[in-house]
């Protein structure tokens, strides 16, 4: 069985208290200091923050969170921006012919066997639009006509609600 005497430790240590005087006479000889060393956990931001009279955990906790949130925000408005659909704002006669129905029918029925849920066709209201395929492929609504029936939807339920 080993004990500690067996280990290098006290070797070494006699060999570190030895180097440390050296070293000591040595700057003594050049008439020079050992540099301050700041004390065992604390760091320079810390004497920073004492001498400017400043509460380091709060303020860098302050920073921390605002700029997630300043990341956040940044990311949804981004997101939102492509999410928005791009529209066609050219002049339109509203068509009630069944050319127009047949049209947006195969349409759909071709982006539905491809896997998109999204395909371009003719609204009766708003013309050339993106239009979300719904119900397992068997009907589609113009994505204008949609967020205005969702529009209208959210303001009844806050009059409802006023009313309430």
């Amino acid at each position: 069985m080993r004990s500690n005497i067996d280990h290098d430790v006290f070797g070494k240590k006699l060999q570190s208290i030895e180097l440390a005087n050296q070293v000591e006479e040595f700057l003594k000889s050049q008439n020079l200091e050992e540099p301050v060393q700041i004390p065992f956990g604390h760091s320079e931001y810390l004497n920073t923050c004492k001498k400017n009279g400043v509460d380091p955990y709060t303020f860098s906790l302050r920073s921390i969170m605002t700029h997630s949130v300043e990341q956040t925000h940044a990311e949804k408005k981004n997101n939102s921006a492509k999410q928005k659909s791009e529209t066609n704002n050219s002049t339109y006669t509203p068509d009630n012919s069944s050319n127009r129905r047949e049209f947006n029918r195969k349409a759909r029925e071709l982006a539905w066997i491809s896997g998109q849920k999204k395909f371009v066709g003719k609204c009766q209201k708003h013309g050339e639009q993106y239009f979300n395929i719904r119900k397992q492929g068997k009907d589609q609504l113009c994505s204008i006509c949609q967020r205005e029936f969702t529009r209208n939807q959210n303001q009844k339920r806050k009059e409802m609600v006023v009313t309430a």
